[in-house]
């Protein structure tokens, strides 16, 4: 029997890469036999703190080990004040988008998610154009964090920085459920190295959440949002100005709520360049805005993204937001960014070819079927086999398929 050694050589060109917020409500109003529809003033009522309870009530031990991490954080601010204030260095951040559905309304497009992130990146840098109102321009900064979508995954193969997940869970809430697939979501990439943010239907209540990273950098470190109100294009007003993501995405950069979360003017966020605030501001504003705490012009600062204003106000992060959240990536990111020079590369991984053959050794007129097990994802294949005559593609394949079927004629 005559046998024949076979020897195949693949060739790749790869195709360029180029706080649980609630939502807008209803009240239906009865009076006198007739019932009215009108709109009641949109409030985002942010639910990271209700997480963060939550998050308490799983781990009991927890609230003492952030008010310690807290505190070092304050202690770090404090003795490095003038050193975070004159810090010029440009953070990236390579972030993953996890977008777990459930229906196609739910599984947006790539070109939505690639607007979130531009915007944020706008919105963190002081330069989506909103008005300040009558505060000064000054108190506009750009905090030198950017995210960039993650060109390389955690196995150093090529990606979009997009996963997506179909789930059986109609719907999420702020338990973390999302991010674990046992519980029908999608587990976060190396948190040490990529920022990950889920993309969700988070049902009707519910725009987003966020975990501050004072209670640790760990599988569950991130943000989750509505995807009802990530991006621009198709989202749902009077949040569809990519202010969701600007807004939790401070709190995981450690920053608070403007007016401290809690009623009252004693209550205080942090940051000595945001005035105090008497509460949350709802809806839509514009010129001067003045409560019980900030009763005098400037008033209160209703555009900064840490307040619960519609999108349309949002306008600015202050100095000293900036140099609390560069003072969060010093302290626990430090990882995370030094990660961007390489998985942010604006050139993916090149394919590294490989494959196995069904039989190395066959007698003529076999048919031999190659499979392709290259990495870096591949998205077109040239096949060349030495010497060049004595065998034809079967079954429709060609040189040109991932996985042909080549019999071998002599």
């Amino acid at each position: 029997m005559k046998k024949l050694f076979l020897f195949a050589g693949m060739f790749f060109m790869l195709n360029a890469f180029t706080n649980a917020q609630k939502a807008p409500k209803i009240n239906v109003l009865l009076s006198k036999g007739k019932i009215g529809i009108t709109a009641t003033t949109t409030k985002r009522n942010c639910g990271t703190m209700e997480h963060l309870q939550w998050m308490f009530q799983q781990d009991p031990t927890l609230k003492a080990k952030m008010e310690l991490e807290n505190k070092k954080l304050d202690d770090y601010i404090a003795t490095h004040q003038q050193e975070l204030e004159n810090d010029k260095t440009d953070y990236v951040i390579p972030c993953v988008v996890h977008i777990v559905y459930n229906g196609s309304s739910e599984n947006i497009t790539d070109t939505r998610v690639a607007e979130q992130i531009t915007q944020t990146n706008k919105d963190w840098g002081g330069t989506n154009g909103r008005s300040m109102g009558v505060f000064s321009s000054t108190l506009r900064s750009n905090t030198g964090i950017t995210l960039c979508l993650a060109t390389k995954d955690p196995s150093g193969n090529s990606t979009t920085g997009i996963t997506r997940t179909t789930t059986t869970v109609s719907s999420f809430t702020d338990d973390d459920a999302v991010k674990s697939s046992s519980t029908g979501g999608c587990n976060a990439w190396d948190v040490t190295k990529y920022f990950n943010i889920w993309v969700c239907d988070l049902g009707s209540s519910l725009c987003g959440y966020a975990q501050f990273p004072t209670s640790g950098i760990n599988s569950t470190y991130g943000v989750v949002i509505n995807y009802q109100y990530f991006g621009l294009t198709g989202a749902t007003s009077p949040y569809n100005g990519g202010g969701t993501l600007s807004h939790e995405g401070g709190h995981c950069f450690n920053l608070k709520h403007i007016w401290g979360d809690e009623d009252a003017c004693a209550a205080d966020d942090g940051v000595t360049d945001t005035p105090m605030q008497a509460t949350a501001t709802t809806g839509n504003h514009s010129g001067l805005l003045t409560d019980a705490c900030s009763s005098t012009t400037p008033g209160i600062m209703y555009m900064n993204f840490m307040d619960y204003s519609d999108d349309a106000d949002y306008a600015n992060m202050t100095p000293g937001q900036t140099t609390r959240m560069k003072a969060a990536v010093s302290s626990y990111l430090t990882s995370v960014a030094n990660n961007s020079a390489t998985v942010c590369s604006s050139t993916p991984n090149a394919p590294v070819a490989n494959f196995t053959a069904s039989a190395t050794t066959v007698p003529v007129n076999t048919t031999v079927t190659f499979t392709d097990l290259s990495t870096n994802t591949p998205t077109q294949w040239s096949w060349a086999l030495t010497p060049s005559t004595g065998f034809s593609y079967q079954g429709g394949t060609s040189a040109a398929s991932k996985n042909p079927q080549i019999k071998f004629t002599t």
